[in-house]
């Protein structure tokens, strides 16, 4: 992937950003609509596998820049409280236990690259060795395993009690 960085760099293609580095195996950039079909042969031609995911905006990325600021003000007007146990912010690879810190970080977090293989990494080398996926995908499984498959991965696709 990083031979295709460069090349994109080489011709002139510039509105490429890492924005989520989610195992040692996958990467996901944000690309504008007008370069996909500049970069998908420089990615075959560097064997890169890729898929396009048809979303409106590529989040973690400068491209959402003209929404944060009405984002920002959703945000400030939260009422977040100190949380029972510390909240994770996989953008900045730190946990967060302060409310108006909290507040910061998710007005930041959409702007900035996810680190979920660093996190993950980080998590594991504390001592969790014990994860589980709320929803009814197994996505985030499959990525955590590929980060570390000595780890146990369990899916709950409802937390509610019956």
């Amino acid at each position: 992937m990083k031979q295709c960085l460069r090349e994109f760099e080489k011709q002139g293609i510039d509105s490429v950003y890492l924005a989520n580095f989610n195992s040692p195996k996958q990467l996901v950039i944000s690309v504008s609509k007008s370069e996909i079909s500049n970069i998908l042969p420089l990615c075959t031609k560097h064997n890169v596998r890729y898929k396009v995911l048809e979303i409106e905006v590529g989040c973690h990325s400068p491209f959402v820049q003209p929404m944060n600021k009405e984002l920002k003000e959703v945000i400030k007007s939260l009422n977040i409280r100190s949380p029972k146990c510390p909240v994770y912010s996989t953008s900045f690879n730190e946990q967060l236990v302060d409310p108006e810190h909290i507040r910061e970080r998710l007005i930041q977090h959409l702007l900035s690259p996810v680190k979920w293989s660093d996190s993950i990494s980080v998590l594991i080398n504390s001592g969790y060795r014990k994860f589980i996926e709320v929803g009814f995908s197994k996505v985030l499984k499959g990525i955590i395993l590929d980060i570390d498959n000595q780890v146990e991965v369990e899916l709950a696709p409802n937390l509610l009690k019956k």
